[in-house]
């Protein structure tokens, strides 16, 4: 009897667990795919065709809704033709001093670039919107903690820059990191004493950086609070870096020269702001292919990257520093081929600067994050780069290997990785990145009518939909897709609506067809 009792109460929750889960799943919620099977292997691997695990129905149907023999029925069939990378996200990692969270950007160091690795612990410099402006900060990058740099009220900084005689330095200059509206430095000019004034926001990780003509170029980050003591600061003499290309004076104009430290690190080459080419991109090259460096330590060992549009990067080629003006030259290898071609929206407007990359198959975009805050992905070797001008026009060079991918990125815009073959002298379109999960809602065929819905994701789906309800489900990844519909009435094809080369990259609706 005891037994029995308990059987009847595990079968009396069980009936009530089954009575809930139909009455608090109400049609148009967003249904995720069932079982893994196949749905996440393809939405790992873009290139294969379809991203679905099987074309039948799950037997699991919503009788909530119960539908009519005549009852629409919309079978969907949606096809994975291309996997999407997500863009960089701004993220609020600042906070006013009245809790307002500020919009940021992640320029150098940790989560930096395209396709940067998520939970990674380090060091990031952010540019962070403040007052009609921008600031830069340098934060420190925990997953497990809050990262967030706090942007105080204004403090009045003061300091001396002299030299290692204790002279003051003419025509030295002390930047803290802003930028006014109009994008130009706020720097602030030493007096005939060595002294500067300067209004600062406070925070902490404040870039000081001095700079002067003759002098080594420093920096270090500090505290900035209404305690702050006076600073000082000494400045070393500095030695020039001229860098010829070995080359042919071909695509020069978007050739960039980029220095990184080399082990063993002086303290003066410590002491250099490498950050700074994250803002100006670089230094470019003059119509001999020359660039020239006047800044620089005079002890210590630099690397020198070439960026050539028709050429793979290759390793830093060394450059020891020495009291005397140092010259090097860099040979450049060109790619086998080239390619011409653009970057558009979905509407057909150009992107500008837009980044674009000829990259083995075999070898990642992403980098690694670095200590020394260089600009992102000059570590990754064996790539041609090119980025797009005015008019969303590339030309780049292609590399001697038969499975090469051209990858492109934009701020704010889906991520793509195509074959060059598939975009030979054309444009490649990257839809923009929108806000919420990929999804589809399919809108109801009928007016009215409890409506049924089969779609193949997953382990295939069958739900029964309310009358004017649509149907929401969520896509594997956001990517290109074709989508095919079918209506059928009593069983038999009543209308159909094919949707190819979708691009979703967030919610959109689909109309499906009515019953003719």
């Amino acid at each position: 009897m005891q037994r029995s009792t308990v059987l009847f109460l595990l079968v009396g929750c069980i009936v009530a667990a089954v009575v809930a889960i139909i009455v608090f799943s109400g049609p148009g919620d967003v249904v995720a795919p069932p079982g893994a099977g196949e749905a996440e292997a393809n939405a790992a691997d873009p290139n294969r065709a379809n991203g679905s695990s099987g074309t039948g129905a799950s037997d699991s149907v919503n009788q909530h809704n119960p539908v009519s023999p005549d009852g629409p029925h919309v079978r969907i069939t949606v096809t994975s033709k291309e996997q999407f990378v997500a863009p960089p996200q701004s993220l609020p990692l600042a906070v006013s001093t009245d809790g307002r969270l500020l919009q940021a950007e992640v320029l150098a160091g940790v989560g930096a670039g395209f396709d940067a690795e998520a939970n990674r612990r380090g060091v990031a410099l952010i540019a962070i919107d403040f007052d009609g402006g921008r600031l830069l900060r340098q934060v420190t990058v925990d997953p497990s903690v809050e990262s967030v740099a706090r942007v105080g009220a204004r403090v009045v900084l003061r300091g001396r820059v002299q030299d290692t005689a204790q002279k003051p330095v003419p025509g030295a200059t002390v930047w803290l990191g802003e930028f006014t509206a109009d994008g130009s430095e706020r720097e602030y000019a030493v007096d005939e004493e060595g002294a500067f004034e300067a209004n600062v926001p406070a925070g902490e990780g404040v870039p000081f950086v001095v700079h002067a003509p003759g002098f080594a170029s420093t920096w270090r980050t500090m505290t900035v609070s209404p305690t702050s003591q006076p600073l000082s600061e000494v400045l070393q003499s500095a030695t020039s870096l001229s860098i010829q290309l070995a080359a042919r004076a071909d695509g020069l104009q978007s050739v960039r020269v980029f220095v990184v430290p080399l082990a063993p690190v002086s303290t003066g080459v410590s002491q250099w702001p490498f950050f700074r080419q994250c803002l100006s991109g670089g230094y470019a090259v003059n119509d001999k292919g020359q660039a020239v460096i006047d800044d620089l330590p005079q002890h210590g060992t630099l690397g020198v990257i070439v960026r050539h549009p028709f050429a793979a990067a290759g390793r830093a080629v060394a450059a020891k520093l020495k009291e005397q003006p140092v010259r090097i030259t860099v040979p450049v290898a060109f790619a086998v081929g080239r390619q011409l071609g653009g970057v558009a929206d979905t509407d057909g407007n150009p992107i500008v600067s837009a980044s674009v990359w000829v990259r083995p198959l075999s070898q990642r975009l992403q980098g690694a994050p670095s200590l020394r805050l260089l600009p992102p992905h000059l570590d990754v070797l064996g790539m041609c780069f090119a980025a797009t001008g005015q008019g969303g026009q590339f030309a780049i060079g292609l590399l001697d290997e038969e499975r090469a991918v051209i990858s492109v990125r934009a701020k704010g815009y889906a991520g793509r990785d195509v074959a060059p073959e598939a975009f030979m002298n054309t444009e490649v379109v990257l839809p923009a990145w929108l806000p919420g999960e990929a999804s589809l809602r399919i809108q109801p065929p009928i007016v009215g009518k409890v409506w049924r819905v089969s779609i193949n994701l997953g382990d295939g789906i069958s739900e029964n939909c309310a009358a004017d309800k649509p149907f929401v489900i969520a896509l594997p990844h956001a990517g290109r897709f074709d989508v095919e519909m079918v209506v059928e009435v009593d069983d038999k094809p009543r209308g159909n609506r094919d949707a190819k080369d979708l691009m979703v990259t967030g919610p959109i609706d689909l109309v499906t067809p009515t019953p003719n």
